[in-house]
């Protein structure tokens, strides 16, 4: 039993002995991987070496820090600043949800490739939309320097997106055409105009009115309302069931007529129909359902029935 031991330890001090010669270099030999570096490291890792001006950088100096904090852009809600792609992804060539009332037909994309002058993020970080939504960000974290370096910021994402808005891969997104959206309906009997009581609440209209017209105004971001094709509308009296669409073929005016739309802004209007509401009694509801074509997109409705009530409200007549 001693003579197998020993011959053990003999063994594995051979064997030791082997794997400490392994264990040292040849000279002769070059490492193939001595000077290869991470590349995730280099180009999207967040460190100095990021260009400022690429969307790597914008996310990890700016969005990052200053954006996707509790509450904010943490992916509760679009934008989602969490990563450099749920920044790109939820930015570019995406629509916004709140428009800027003021200037109706514009800032209509978050990111509009190439366009910063059109592009919503800088808009929402410059202006207060109407007056109550405030600037963005709302909030800043205690030692963030977005209020020192505001302005350096925002030229950083100004030079991203007039450089094509491109992508951590440094490709450009192809330009995106939006559907169109509703702007205004005016509802007139000659020369009277009928009101509303709020803005988004039906066209109010006294009964025993016999003939009125009513005209309809959107926006796109491309196509003029008056090369818009396919243009027809269908009136109901419940908001959730219209059973003869297309009813009612529009009419294209030979000239627009300009009169006031959602937010009481003056619009363009180059579609209308007529109808008579004589039979209609006091209380009830005419809501209506139109749909649109730019050329370029499939027809849409407008009001759909997954649009909002307060835009199904507005596109109405009570008879009061």
């Amino acid at each position: 039993m001693k003579y197998l031991s020993f011959k053990y330890i003999i063994l594995a001090s051979f064997g030791f002995a082997i794997a400490l010669s392994a264990c040292n270099k040849d000279p002769n030999v070059k490492n193939e991987y001595e000077d290869w570096k991470n590349p995730d490291n280099a180009n999207t890792g967040g460190g100095p070496e990021l260009d400022v001006n690429s969307i790597q950088g914008i996310h990890f100096h700016i969005f990052k820090p200053t954006c996707s904090n509790s509450g904010c852009h943490d992916g509760t809600f679009e934008p989602d600043f969490r990563t450099v792609e749920s920044s790109y992804n939820s930015l570019v060539n995406n629509p916004v949800i709140k428009a800027d009332s003021a200037v109706p037909g514009q800032f209509m994309l978050r990111v509009e490739p190439g366009n910063a002058d059109n592009s919503m993020l800088l808009r929402r970080c410059r202006v207060d939309l109407g007056g109550n939504s405030g600037t963005m960000p709302l909030s800043i974290d205690p030692g963030n320097d977005w209020l020192d370096r505001k302005d350096e910021y925002l030229a950083r994402i100004e030079k991203w997106i007039n450089d094509g808005a491109k992508d951590q891969f440094g490709n450009a997104v192809p330009p995106k055409d939006l559907k169109p959206q509703m702007a205004g309906m005016v509802v007139k009997a000659g020369a009277t105009t009928f009101s509303r009581s709020g803005n988004y609440n039906p066209v109010d209209v006294p009964a025993g009115t016999g003939n009125i017209t009513v005209y309809f105004s959107y926006i796109d971001d491309k196509t003029p309302q008056a090369q818009f094709t396919s243009m027809t509308a269908d009136t109901s009296q419940n908001p959730g069931l219209f059973v003869n669409s297309g009813q009612f073929t529009m009419t294209k005016l030979g000239s627009a007529l300009n009169m006031t739309g959602l937010f009481g802004l003056d619009l363009d209007y180059w579609h209308s129909i007529s109808l008579n509401i004589s039979a209609y009694q006091p209380g009830q509801v005419i809501w209506f359902k139109t749909t649109v074509s730019d050329n370029v997109n499939a027809t849409i409705e407008i009001p759909s029935a997954f649009s909002s009530f307060n835009n199904q409200k507005y596109f109405a007549i009570r008879i009061n």
